[in-house]
């Protein structure tokens, strides 16, 4: 979780050993069991958003609006490139 708050929000995790795209987390029992630990609460609670935003089953909106910002963040590149080569 943590090399994901550092990297890209809009952008699922790389694997450290084959740098492949992680698209879906999978806790172990023993954190299921633990749940009533607000520790643990709080980190199944994290793969979950993280699941849900690259695991594949993201909403329709969650697609446009990171589609979006990816194309504005385009433009303004090749904008920027144009004006100073």
């Amino acid at each position: 979780m943590l090399v994901w708050h550092h990297g890209s929000v809009l952008q699922p995790c790389k694997c450290p050993l084959c740098r492949r795209q992680i698209t879906l987390l999978v806790p172990g029992e023993a954190s299921l069991r633990e749940r009533s630990d607000p520790d643990v609460a709080e980190v199944l609670g994290k793969i979950e958003r993280y699941n849900h935003l690259f695991g594949g089953n993201t909403s329709g909106l969650i697609q446009a609006c990171r589609f979006k910002c990816l194309s504005v963040l385009y433009i303004i590149n090749c904008s920027l490139q144009l004006i100073f080569p």
